[in-house]
């Protein structure tokens, strides 16, 4: 399943929430999405990385900031998913930390390129 073209930042963002996070203020939300957007792609393989190398405590680092980061800009079902790696990293269970990895990626190449159209002002 794919998301279609016409996704927006709706479709992942509880916007209500980071309103409340933000105090109202749109360019803030702005400012914290550019900056995550930053930020992602290294950590995003640092995961990938320490997934690979079967370095659990890592793995479980590296999901532990991702959820946060995502959490704060109330992007829940990315966050979900990140936290689904940390546990499963925690208890080392193997074949679900894959499961998970693979669906975190799946989320962010759905919702990155919606990210990127928003950051540059080509939807809202």
């Amino acid at each position: 399943m794919t998301i279609a073209h016409s996704a927006s930042m709706q479709d992942f963002v509880n916007w209500p929430d980071l309103m409340m996070r933000v105090e109202g203020d749109p360019e803030l939300a702005n400012e914290l999405f550019a900056l995550f957007d930053q930020e992602l792609p290294p950590l995003r393989a640092q995961l990938r990385e320490a997934f690979d190398r079967e370095d659990w405590m890592e793995t479980q680092r590296l999901a532990h900031k991702l959820k946060g980061m995502l959490a704060n800009l109330s992007v829940y079902r990315g966050a979900d998913i990140a936290l689904k790696i940390e546990t499963d990293s925690r208890a080392g269970d193997v074949l679900r930390i894959g499961g998970a990895v693979e669906a975190f990626d799946w989320e962010l190449d759905q919702f990155l390129p919606v990210l990127r159209a928003y950051l540059s002002g080509q939807t809202q």
